[in-house]
């Protein structure tokens, strides 16, 4: 199990790279034990692949990290490592394939910010086990239903080592999986979702009907708006994108027109054009596509704050955006 020694990541997926190696050469080996045609020599050799997946793969390698449990920090840290491993997968455009040392400098704060890494990837890793199993005991039955399709005694019991096979391997890994959602919902997720729900202790819900009138509760959500929407503005420009973090934030500017169209008498979609068009620059695809609502009569944002925005985008090149014609 050389490849277990492998500290690569697959930045396109956020999985280890030995978890490929490993099924790759489990299932070579096996396939070569059938050349044998020897029945024993072949569950012999699925029950000896078998031991080793389990001890040295799941149990000592990935079963090692999960056992330690996810370091402490906010749980907003696991959403954020993953997305820098996108920013990492563009800023490394000749491979997806990078050191773990390599990903751990993009962005991660703290003295456990390796091992946070780690245990996200394995979350990933573990899940790619999964899939991988299941391909290998496809394989392995699709070709002893064609070397022992005349003879029914060895087709079953090679077929009950191939069986013992996947739900060992499968019984261990979603184990592991269900133990590492353990540690995660309860040494980060329950206590901090117990930080943030304490601030309804001190608020009261017996509340009046508004004594505003319908003009001036109006008025009072659209001042409420501005401001809203001028600091969010001004926060936006603080802040770096990846493709996933600007549709969150783009679902997150709907949430909050949908709840204060709720409370207001009074059409908001005009307040919201120049943010909403600020979510959608963020959103493109390509640096070239900002052409197709550059001309619309609706757009209300300038040539130098469109640039200014689209270099928002960690993974959108600046001379790109530089020889945007806008006029």
């Amino acid at each position: 199990m050389k490849a277990l020694s492998s500290n690569e990541v697959d930045t396109s997926s956020n999985v280890w790279c030995f978890i490929d190696d490993v099924f790759f050469i489990t299932s070579k080996s096996l396939i070569r034990s059938l050349s044998s045609g020897n029945v024993d020599t072949i569950c012999a050799m699925v029950n000896h692949s078998c031991s080793i997946l389990i001890d040295l793969m799941v149990n000592d390698f990935l079963g090692n990290i999960i056992r330690t449990g996810f370091p402490s920090g906010w749980v907003q840290d696991a959403y954020n490592y993953v997305q820098n491993s996108v920013a990492v997968a563009g800023s490394l455009s000749s491979s997806s394939i990078v050191n773990v040392s390599t990903v751990s400098s993009f962005n991660m704060i703290g003295p456990n910010s390796l091992a946070r890494y780690h245990f996200l990837v394995i979350l990933n890793s573990i899940e790619a086990s999964q899939k991988s199993l299941l391909s290998l005991v496809n394989h392995l039955e699709s070709e002893l239903n064609l070397l022992y399709q005349n003879q029914e005694i060895n087709s079953q019991k090679l077929n009950m080592c191939i069986t013992e096979l996947k739900v060992s391997i499968s019984d261990q890994l979603q184990a592991l999986l269900d133990s590492a959602f353990e540690h995660l919902s309860t040494s980060v997720i329950q206590s901090q979702v117990k930080t943030l729900l304490n601030v309804f202790t001190s608020l009261k819900y017996d509340l009046l009907e508004s004594v505003l009138s319908t003009e001036n509760n109006d008025r009072f959500v659209l001042i409420l708006i501005n401001e809203i929407l001028h600091q969010l503005d001004q926060f936006i420009q603080r802040k770096s994108f990846s493709r996933f973090g600007a549709i969150q934030l783009e679902k997150e500017y709907h949430n909050l027109f949908a709840y204060l169209t709720s409370i207001s008498y009074s059409s908001l979609r005009d307040y919201f054009t120049r943010s909403l068009q600020i979510c959608r620059l963020l959103n493109l695809d390509r640096v070239e596509e900002v052409h197709y609502y550059w001309n619309s009569s609706s757009w209300r944002l300038t040539a130098h704050e469109v640039r200014s925005i689209l270099s928002l985008r960690r993974d959108f090149a600046v001379n790109e955006i530089r020889a945007l014609k806008l006029q």
